[in-house]
Formats: C-alpha cells, sequence, structure tokens
C-alpha cells in the first residue's frame, strides 16, 4: 500500500501561466488594481514608439515585500485588503509574461531583470535607489512585439499609441481614480456616482430610470468588477446604455484574468432577476406621479413586460393599445397589413365594443364563416380591435365580442338590382354578382351569450364600396362603388402552388378577367354589355392579322355570330 500527498510541480505551473491568461494585454488592468489596493490617488501611463518600452507609475504606498511580488500564490496585501478582495497572487506574473525586461521601482529600492531569469527561476537582486526614495511604484516593461501592433514609420507610428490609448479607455472607463496616458486624461463617464442606484449585487446605473422608458430586459447591463470591466455572461451583442458595478462579496471572478465570472449563467439569471425587481419598483412609482391617461400611454407595455397587470386594472385605454381594419382582410394572404393603429379619433371609452381580430384563420376553402365579411363590417363601423397584450385584468377585455361567433348570426342582404356571371380560371371558379349594395347586420340566436347591451351596438351597415367573397354560396359580390372588383379574388385563391411559388402574373390576369366581366355585368345597353364582354377575349394579333371583323348577337341560338370582313383600308399619310 502506498500513499501520496499534494504536490506542486512549480516549473509545470509557470510554463503553462502564459496560456491561462485570455489577453496578453492583462498586465494593464492588474497594474491599475494594484494602484488602487495600494491607496493611489493616480495612475500614469507612458508609451514610447522607439524602444516599446511602457511606464507605468502611481502614487500609492508602493511595495513592501519584494519576496512577495516574486512568490505564485502570494499577495503581499494586508489583511484587510485580503478579506475584502480576495487577491489571487498571480497578477504580477502577466506583465513579467508580456515583457522582455522588467524593471520594478518603490520607496528607495528596485529590481531590473530580463524576464527570462525569472521564468528559469534564477535569483532576481533588489538593490538600493541611490538618490532619492520614490513615492508610489513605477513599472517599466519592454513589450514583446506581439503584445504590441506592428512598428511602422512616421506619421503610421502613432498607431501604436492609438492601439494603447483605446484599450485603456475600455479599461478605465469605469475605474475609480484618474488614469492618464501620454500625460492625456482618459476619460471615465461609467465611474459610481451619486445617479447610482444601490442593489444587493452592487451599485446600478440604469439609462431613463426616472422616466422608466421602455428598455431591453434581456440585456445585462455592463458589468464591472472592482472599477475594471467583465465579460457580459450573456454574450449578447451590442453595449448596453446601462451600467453595473457588481458586489464583489457577492460574486466572484475567475482567476488570473477576473474579467469572467464563475457560474457566468446562473449569475446573470441572479442579475437579471434583480434589475427586474428595481424596474418593477419604480415603474409602481410612477404610477403615483403621473395621471392614469399619462401612465397608461407611456407604461402600459412595460406593465405587461415586468409582470404587473394589475397596475392596468380600471386604468383608461392607450390609443396605442388599440387598432382598427383600413381594407377588408385578403382570407388567403396575411391579414397583419389590414389592421393600424388607432387614429386621431377619440379613445373608446368604458361603454365601448371591441371585436375579436378577424384573421386569416378562417379558411373559404373549408367553408368556414365569410371572415372577409366581418372584416368589411369592422372597416366600415371603425371598429376598434384590442392589442393582445392588453392584460385580462383590464375592464376592456371582458367588452370584447367575437363577430364570427356563430350565434351572433352575421348575414348580409343584397339591395338593389342584381346580375350574375360565371368566372373560371386556372386558380378560380366562382360566381360574379353585381347589385347596387348590400347591408350587413346581425341576428342573435336566443341562445346567443353575448350581452344585449353589446350586441345592440352591433348596428347594420350598408356597403357599396367593398367586394367579398362568400364562401358559403362561392360567390363574389360586387357593389356598385367597387373600384376594383379583381382584388378580392386574394379571398378565394393564394395563387400559389405545391412549392410554395406565388403566381402574380396569373393573378393579374384573373383580376383583369374579373374586372371585364363585372364591367358587362354593370352595362346599360346591349352594345356597351357586348363591349365589355369582348374585353375579356385575349387576341392574338397573329391570327387576326389585319382583317377586320363584324359580330352579331342571334336572338333565336343565343349566341354571338362572327361574320368575316375585308382588309382594313390603310390610312394615307400626309
Amino acid at each position: 500500500m502506498t500513499s501520496h500527498v499534494l504536490s506542486v510541480n512549480s516549473a509545470g505551473i509557470v510554463r503553462t501561466l502564459r496560456n491561462q491568461f485570455t489577453r496578453s494585454t492583462a498586465f494593464l488592468p492588474e497594474a491599475l488594481q494594484n494602484a488602487r489596493r495600494a491607496g493611489a490617488t493616480t495612475v500614469r501611463v507612458l508609451w514610447d514608439e522607439r524602444s516599446r518600452v511602457m511606464r507605468i507609475t502611481d502614487d500609492g504606498s508602493g511595495i513592501s515585500d519584494f519576496e512577495a511580488l516574486f512568490t505564485l500564490g502570494r499577495s503581499g496585501w494586508d489583511a484587510e485588503v485580503i478579506a475584502e478582495e480576495s487577491p489571487f497572487g498571480v497578477g504580477f506574473m502577466s506583465a513579467v509574461l508580456a515583457s522582455s525586461h522588467l524593471t520594478i521601482r518603490s520607496g528607495d529600492r528596485q529590481a531590473s531583470f530580463d524576464t527570462r531569469t525569472l521564468l528559469n527561476f534564477e535569483p532576481i537582486e533588489v538593490t538600493p535607489i541611490s538618490g532619492r526614495n520614490l513615492s508610489g511604484t513605477e513599472l517599466v516593461l519592454t513589450l514583446h512585439q506581439a503584445v504590441t501592433p506592428p512598428t511602422a514609420p512616421a506619421p503610421l507610428s502613432q498607431i501604436a499609441a492609438d492601439h494603447w490609448h483605446h484599450l485603456l479607455c475600455k479599461i478605465a472607463a469605469g475605474f475609480p481614480i484618474p488614469v492618464y496616458f501620454n500625460d492625456q486624461l482618459i476619460p471615465r463617464p461609467l465611474v459610481i456616482g451619486p445617479e447610482f442606484i444601490a442593489t444587493e449585487i452592487g451599485q446600478v446605473r440604469l439609462e431613463d430610470y426616472a422616466l422608466c422608458k421602455p428598455f431591453n430586459l434581456n440585456r445585462l447591463p455592463r458589468l464591472y468588477y472592482q472599477g475594471l470591466p467583465v465579460v457580459d455572461p450573456s454574450g449578447s451583442r451590442g453595449e448596453s446604455p446601462d451600467v453595473l458595478h457588481l458586489d464583489q462579496q457577492r460574486f466572484r471572478l475567475r482567476m488570473p484574468d477576473r474579467d469572467t465570472l464563475i457560474d457566468a449563467h446562473q449569475q446573470g439569471v441572479v442579475i437579471h432577476d434583480v434589475l427586474e425587481a428595481v424596474w418593477r419598483k419604480r415603474l409602481i412609482e410612477r404610477r403615483s406621479e403621473l395621471t392614469p391617461q399619462d401612465f397608461v400611454d407611456f407604461h402600459w407595455t412595460l406593465c405587461n413586460e415586468l409582470k404587473l397587470p394589475e397596475l392596468l386594472q380600471d386604468m383608461p385605454l392607450s390609443a396605442s393599445m388599440v387598432s382598427q381594419y383600413t381594407a377588408p382582410l385578403d382570407l388567403i394572404d396575411d391579414g397583419d397589413a389590414e389592421l393600424e393603429r388607432w387614429s386621431d379619433a377619440p379613445v373608446p371609452g368604458k361603454d365601448a365594443v371591441f371585436i375579436e381580430r378577424v384573421d386569416d384563420d378562417y379558411s373559404a376553402l373549408q367553408g368556414d364563416p365569410p371572415s372577409p365579411l366581418a372584416s368589411v363590417y369592422a372597416l366600415a363601423r371603425s371598429l376598434p380591435v384590442l392589442d393582445t397584450r392588453v392584460p385580462d385584468t383590464h375592464w376592456a377585455r371582458r367588452r370584447i365580442v367575437d363577430i364570427l361567433e356563430q350565434e351572433l348570426g352575421l348575414s348580409y342582404d343584397i339591395k338593389g338590382s342584381r346580375k350574375s356571371g360565371e368566372f373560371q380560371s386556372n386558380w378560380v371558379t366562382c360566381t360574379v354578382m353585381t347589385c347596387e349594395s348590400y347591408t350587413i347586420s346581425f341576428r342573435p340566436t336566443p341562445s346567443c351569450d353575448v350581452p344585449a347591451k353589446m350586441h345592440q351596438q352591433l348596428i347594420p351597415v350598408t356597403v357599396d364600396n367593398q367586394a367579398f367573397f362568400d364562401a358559403d354560396s362561392q360567390t363574389l359580390v360586387v357593389p356598385s362603388k367597387t373600384q376594383n372588383p379583381g382584388d378580392a379574388l386574394r379571398q378565394v385563391s393564394p395563387y400559389r402552388d405545391e412549392w410554395d411559388m406565388r403566381h402574380e402574373d396569373e393573378f393579374e390576369n384573373d383580376c383583369d378577367g374579373v374586372n371585364n366581366l363585372v364591367a358587362s355585368l354593370r352595362s346599360s345597353s346591349p352594345h356597351d354589355y357586348l363591349e365589355s364582354f369582348l374585353r375579356q377575349l385575349r387576341l392574338d394579333p397573329k391570327l387576326l392579322g389585319k382583317k377586320t371583323f363584324a359580330v352579331r348577337f342571334d336572338p333565336k341560338a343565343k349566341r354571338l355570330i362572327v361574320d368575316r370582313g375585308g382588309k382594313r383600308k390603310a390610312k394615307r399619310s400626309r
């Protein structure tokens, strides 16, 4: 039997450290972090392009224990810092791995060495600084070529400086102490300030919090930990306008970079839930700050998103809650385009009747109720359609009527003289009926459960300008003022084949055919009737040539007779 104890392969750990840091520039946030922990009030970064030397200085308390600096897993910070921030004691290695030569000065001592010497476990001398006692810490790095952009001749040499400036702007945006790059102050727009809100997960700044404007609830804020950026655990694209400085006691970060949350997905859920609660509290406050109408106008959709539908109970309607039909529904096509937001007319009051949306779930091909007739009625009456997001607790939900409910008895009556003709094509076979107008009304059955006060508001309406297809009788009803009757053919057929390809040319030809048939039915004299009927014919000019023909009607045979004429006389040119 053998026994073993945990041992450490120091050379192996050091050898793999280079691959544990996510970025070769990890030394920059580490240097800022150390300066903050040392109580610095300023950090200065200087970059020399020619020598590829970066100098980082701060005015903090400095390094009291150089031995701790060269010891992995030992931070050297005092007990208070260790208790509050849990330093890992490996951050210094990010500077070692990024540079070929490194100099550290603090107080009256310094260490200057090739980094390969340290990585080979050779001794590093710490020597006195003659003639001065440095306040704070100075870090001088000769960076590896791979860490910096390729060196370029002037004026392109500015590229590297711009690179470092841009990187520092990202790193230091929420950093609590000022940072300078080549004597230029780095902007820090995300530093914790009076506009931040204290929560159990940290300090948060929410854009338009005071006005509680609509926001993306599923996108997490930009996250910061100890003043430095953290990778968004949700992986969402785009930069959020909100900012959250995470509570360092509540969250832990993965070493050595400290820019990724441990259990990131679960922590993202926690952050989302807490921020949702913050917004819910603010929304409740807004209800007491605004008039009922203003609250509904601004915030009714947020009430749903934040799971607070009870805030809308007994509230008035907003125009954005209501829509109306602007054209009769094309039964086969998607009816979405036929609904528009409520007009500038007054918003319906508590005595109004709303209708269920009439959509293409009702198929004329299956013989279901004629939804085009229902949408014509809704259009003629300007009946409001309630937005589906209006919660069930709102009073308007109890005022909705489904006008396609069979017991309501939706029906129509033809008015004036009527004429009928048969239309047939590759896609459509139906009767076309012209009339002066038709009246749409409801005839409720005794068992109809729609309250009388509501169905009494569904008064009859007479329509003379909208065609519709009656699926029960397979009839296209065309009143006198319909502008383009053929458009209603989309209520009859999708004009799509088995591969779901739309045949628009076929539809246009059928549309012309229906329009010509309607014109012939509306003709007031035999001549007009015959002329409109002949317009439906598709003539081949190659067959006709320059011949002319006389067409007459044989009343006994009840058919047209064509007499062949002579050649057309050519017009003389002047």
